[in-house]
């Protein structure tokens, strides 16, 4: 399955097609293919040539920053509390923000 709840599925899927699980990844695309995509996208001569490589062998990528702070949220327990707390400070500068742009 491919959704926000399982992130390393949704890294699998084909970059193009984005419905079957990519088998290859060209780096002058930067883009990972499902190999009827990558037929069709190195059809032509001006892709033919291209260089690909099997996804299991492409070299890791640094986590980006939004996948670290969802990582570093997911491990940090969180109270009702906390939440409630969090909610109604963004509330309050929503309610400041609007308060600020009608008087203007």
């Amino acid at each position: 399955e491919h959704s926000a709840r399982n992130p390393q599925a949704a890294e699998r899927i084909c970059q193009q097609c984005q419905q079957a699980i990519s088998a290859v990844y060209c780096p002058p695309c930067k883009k990972k293919l499902c190999e009827p995509c990558d037929r069709l996208l190195h059809k032509p001569a001006d892709h033919a040539n291209h260089s690909r490589i099997p996804v299991q062998e492409m070299p890791p990528t640094p986590a980006s920053a939004s996948q670290r702070r969802r990582t570093t949220i997911m491990q940090q327990p969180v109270s009702i509390d906390q939440l409630k707390t969090q909610q109604r400070e963004q509330i309050e500068k929503l309610k400041d923000r609007f308060v600020d742009v009608r008087s203007k």
